[in-house]
């Protein structure tokens, strides 16, 4: 009768993202030992060696491992103290010890686990034990590391969000906001939509213009500042066609505003490229308005402006009566400047 192998263990969370091969520290004074966990390691595991207590805590310092095989009977520093120290540092305590011990007493275990160690192996100890406790507490690590990772990268992005908030903000005058979706929807929830249609093809823009300038006109716009308007909503919806195959239009009534939000599914615009797409006059890119953003910003009261890799939302929030200070066309001012010599 044909025999069977064994079947060698997962071990797939012996490489991190990179590729790299994920590092075991080996801390007993046995060679004997040392030289068996490296036999059995090495292939899968990039092994190192401290045959002291002081040498290991130096060794985790410098270059934190993976993993670490802990013997609890070392000279000098002893194993519960390299544990204990480790676990209560900030920098290492993530780190997973398994604690070799030729004692099989309920106490010394209790004493390890107190100290902190995660496992313990009992010397002489098999090798396939030895290989799942190892796989399975580097692959808790990793998964670990993954979730921290991703944690410290969100918030950095926060950060990054904030920032930006604030200096768009800034540099427009006030004029243009990152909005958050929260606050998007709670903006929604404040007014009343009196228009909602698609825009999948060119003829819509058509549509969406004429839709708005009626809207408008029927909360006692005056036509100049509708006019305005209409003008920004054609070419956000453009946009909206040209770089996410179209969105929706929405028009919305609050007491003494209105606001048409034009909204996609398409990429968003690249974060490190939010603040030229946006501010300054002229500037292109695959997803951006380019010169779209600069009319919005001369011709509307507000814009906010919502992207991610879920799509795009444009709020245009016009005041339903003209500035105190507001005389011509807004349109007619926005092309006077852009035509003077030395502006923009």
């Amino acid at each position: 009768m044909p025999t069977t192998e064994p079947t060698r263990p997962d071990l797939t969370a012996a490489f991190d993202t990179s590729g790299r091969r994920r590092r075991v520290l080996v801390v007993d004074d046995n060679e004997a030992n040392v030289l068996l966990l490296q036999k059995h390691l090495e292939n899968d595991y990039e092994v190192s060696v401290a045959y002291d207590g002081e040498t290991a805590l130096e060794m985790v310092e410098r270059d934190p491992p993976d993993l670490i095989l802990l013997d609890v009977m070392l000279p000098g520093v002893d194993g519960y103290q390299v544990c204990e120290t480790l676990k209560n540092a900030e920098k290492t305590r993530l780190i997973p010890i398994v604690m070799l011990t030729n004692l099989n007493d309920l106490q010394d275990k209790i004493k390890g686990l107190d100290k902190g160690a995660d496992d313990f192996l009992v010397k002489p100890f098999d090798r396939l034990e030895l290989f799942s406790r190892v796989r399975n507490l580097i692959r808790l690590k990793s998964l670990i590391d993954d979730k921290i990772e991703s944690e410290r990268r969100l918030e950095m992005e926060r950060e990054r969000r904030t920032i930006m908030r604030d200096v768009i903000y800034a540099v427009s005058g006030g004029k243009l906001v990152l909005a958050e979706d929260s606050e998007l929807a709670l903006l929604r929830g404040g007014g009343e939509r009196v228009r909602s249609l698609p825009i999948s093809d060119s003829s819509d823009v058509g549509t969406a213009r004429a839709a708005t300038e009626e809207a408008l006109l029927s909360m006692h716009m005056d036509r100049d500042r509708v006019f305005d308007v209409v003008l920004c909503v054609s070419e956000a919806a453009t946009n909206a066609l040209k770089h996410a195959s179209g969105g929706v239009l929405d028009i919305y009534r609050f007491s003494d505003r209105a606001q048409i939000w034009v909204s996609d599914q398409g990429g968003g615009i690249d974060f490190s490229l939010l603040p030229r797409s946006t501010l300054m006059k002229g500037w292109s890119s695959k997803t951006s308005l380019g010169y779209g953003y600069t009319i919005l910003l001369e011709l509307l009261d507000r814009v906010l402006l919502s992207t991610s890799r879920k799509g795009t939302i444009v709020v245009m929030e016009m005041g339903l009566e003209p500035l105190p200070d507001a005389s011509g066309s807004t349109v007619e001012r926005f092309l006077s400047d852009w035509n003077e010599p030395g502006t923009g």
